[in-house]
């Protein structure tokens, strides 16, 4: 069993060195709180890894954090378990640009267009997350010199009616869904 073990923590830390080593930095914001990482193999892919403590500890608090990629340190107190907050928060997903955004020349064939970043000036916007169910959508943005993260939910929307049992279709009127934001931090300056 303790060979086992050992196998897959050796695994796993090839593993993590070999993440580490494909990703370069591109952006640091305020004296290295946080940091945005360009996939050296795929260049559309970032991820940003927030190390600030008391920026993790809010973000961690609001919800705006994917579990995937968070360690946490649980420990069982009685007949509950407690989670330390994690010591990073990382947000990986893909360069987009959108519709009148700073990045957006006004003539891309489709939006959001998926761009490779080959400088930091090209870090535009990253979603991780679909915002479904429990998981919040995680975004950060460039604005202006900053960063924003932030963590959207998203309110289903429904038939202020019934449904046709005959067509399936609403009969009264669709009340559509919408995004609502839990929680941002913005960092001030990033180069």
């Amino acid at each position: 069993m303790k060979s086992k073990i050992l196998a897959l923590t050796l695994v796993s830390l090839f593993q993590f060195a070999a993440w580490a080593q494909n990703y370069q930095t591109a952006l640091v914001c305020d004296g290295g709180a946080a940091v945005v990482d360009v996939d050296l193999n795929e260049r559309k892919n970032l991820q940003l890894v927030i190390r600030h403590p008391g920026i993790v500890q809010f973000l961690y608090q609001k919800g705006i954090y994917d579990q995937s990629h968070v360690r946490q340190n649980c420990t069982q107190q009685g007949g509950r378990i407690h989670c330390d907050p994690p010591r990073e928060i990382i947000i990986r997903g893909q360069n987009r640009i959108l519709r009148g955004s700073q990045h957006d020349p006004g003539n891309l064939p489709g939006y959001p267009f998926i761009l490779g970043v080959f400088s930091k000036d090209q870090i535009a916007s990253v979603d991780a997350g679909s915002g479904l169910g429990s998981r919040p959508t995680l975004r950060f943005q460039r604005q202006g010199r900053g960063l924003k993260v932030a963590g959207f939910g998203f309110n289903q929307g429904h038939c202020d009616g019934f449904i046709s049992p005959s067509t399936g279709q609403c009969q009264g009127r669709v009340v559509p869904g919408f995004e609502f934001e839990i929680g941002n931090w913005f960092f001030q300056s990033c180069q």
